[in-house]
């Protein structure tokens, strides 16, 4: 899909949006579709006139605190994360994701990871994730099926700067229950503990020291920037 906007011009349009709403803190969300139909079908050439550009706002709220201590629990899904052209884009195909958010939600926890087709960890429904052994992070390559997360770039940038230690490289299932520490990373809630997986407790049940030095970073960084 071609933008229709130069950046400039997309950044001025995000300004006015936000300008256009009362919210202290925001959350936004970029919408870029290939345009009208003309008719039904799924060719790309059925598409009339120029792409449609949409800019959401909606106002952040701060999670609670307490959650950066205690962390989420998460499930393994039986949701796999597909091997498809689609698989490394932000697109609006959120069937998949929702299904594996649904799978959590019915077993009291706050992520589902999800695995590949060949049973290896790829990400969380709604986030990327990182795991720690012997003061090492590991997070899945861009290899596997998964999305190339602003979180997860500024997150692997700040451990970088702080020289942690860290690597891309597969995860199996096994190594997420004898891991240290693990975390996820999102837009909304920035970088979130798992402290348990299915009942079992990762880190003593509690955020880790890694994890705990990379949310201050974090926290910093985002402050700066605004």
């Amino acid at each position: 899909i071609r933008v229709p906007y130069s950046p400039a011009r997309l950044k001025a349009a995000v300004i006015k949006t936000i300008a256009a709403n009362p919210f202290k803190e925001c959350y936004l969300k970029i919408i870029i579709t290939r345009g009208e139909a003309k008719s039904h079908g799924l060719d790309f050439g059925n598409a009339a006139g120029k792409p449609a550009v949409i800019i959401l706002a909606e106002e952040l709220k701060e999670y609670p605190q307490k959650l950066y201590a205690a962390g989420w629990k998460a499930v393994i899904s039986s949701i796999p994360r597909a091997e498809i052209p689609t698989s490394r884009l932000k697109s609006l195909c959120y069937l998949d994701n929702a299904l594996a958010k649904e799978e959590a939600r019915r077993q009291g926890a706050g992520e589902a990871l999800m695995l590949d087709e060949k049973g290896r960890v790829a990400e969380g429904a709604v986030s990327n994730l990182f795991i720690v052994k012997l003061g090492t992070i590991y997070t899945p390559p861009m290899e596997e099926p998964i999305l190339a997360g602003i979180t997860r770039n500024l997150v692997m940038k700040l451990a970088k700067q702080s020289a942690i230690s860290l690597e891309e490289k597969t995860i199996l299932p096994k190594e997420l229950y004898n891991c240290d520490e693990c975390f996820v990373t999102l837009s909304g809630a920035g970088i979130v503990p798992v402290t348990k997986i299915w009942n079992r407790k990762i880190g003593g049940g509690k955020c880790g020291p890694v994890t705990h030095q990379l949310i201050a970073l974090y926290q910093s960084e985002t402050e700066r920037q605004n």
